[in-house]
């Protein structure tokens, strides 16, 4: 019973061997000895990621702000199109209003003469 908790135990140092670990590892490395320094970079790079976000933001912003100066735009020389072509219609409509109006003085002029010549 003794040979056995005697291998097991030299089998256990084998593996852990703590000495040649320490000698072979950094410590540094596995043990965060500091923590602020950790802290700054990870602050440090939370804020480098919303200021990539914000200015992200702020183009899309920007362009949202100039498509809807062109939509604008657009918008309003549809609409100044529109008014011109209604003023033309307008106009066609006063001169045809206008020849009507001369022709049926015309025929008025023409019926007032002709009852003059009969009577």
């Amino acid at each position: 019973m003794n040979k056995k908790i005697h291998k097991k135990i030299s089998k256990l140092e084998k593996f852990l061997h703590i000495d040649e670990f320490v000698k072979k590892t950094d410590l540094k490395k596995l043990i965060k000895a500091n923590p602020l320094s950790q802290a700054k970079k990870s602050i440090n790079k939370f804020y480098q990621d919303y200021k990539k976000i914000k200015e992200r933001e702020d183009i899309k912003r920007e362009k949202k702000i100039e498509l809807d100066k062109q939509k604008i735009i657009q918008e309003e020389k549809k609409l100044i199109q529109k008014e011109k072509i209604q003023q033309e219609k307008d106009e066609r409509l006063k001169i045809a209003q206008k020849e009507k109006l001369i022709k049926d003085n015309e025929k008025l002029i023409a019926k007032n003469e002709e009852k003059r010549k009969k009577s």
